[in-house]
């Protein structure tokens, strides 16, 4: 299980964007994170930047993997099945749901959730 934390490491790989120019304003080997668009992941693909994108439904969900999305942010009600869709076609994406505490990450790990990201340590929505 992948877990993302700063009790764990000091950085967070993840930057919020909105548009192509915000990329520019991120570091070096971060991981950019916007809400699903597939123009701007196309333009990430593209141009070979590490991106993640929240996810709402199966559409998002298998279209963002076909995209290269290598993080799909999804709420806990989705998790388990973005996970199932995503084991079924072996998806190179990895399923994060962001938590609120420690029974979240229970119920991550107990549900086969690839990772998990503590909301508190974002700076941003999910």
């Amino acid at each position: 299980m992948l877990i993302f934390d700063k009790i764990l490491t000091d950085d967070l790989p993840f930057f919020e964007i909105i548009s192509k120019e915000d990329i520019k304003l991120t570091p070096p080997n971060s991981i950019v994170v916007f809400d699903y668009k597939i123009e701007l992941a196309k333009y990430c693909k593209n141009n070979s930047i590490l991106f993640a994108m929240r996810i709402k439904s199966i559409k998002e969900l298998v279209y963002a993997n076909a995209l290269g999305c290598g993080y799909a942010f999804v709420k806990k009600e989705f998790a388990k099945s973005a996970q199932d869709i995503a084991n079924e076609y072996m998806f190179d994406m990895k399923i994060i749901l962001p938590i609120k505490n420690d029974e979240e990450l229970e119920w991550a790990a107990l549900n086969g959730v690839d990772g998990v990201v503590g909301i508190w340590d974002l700076g941003f929505g999910i």
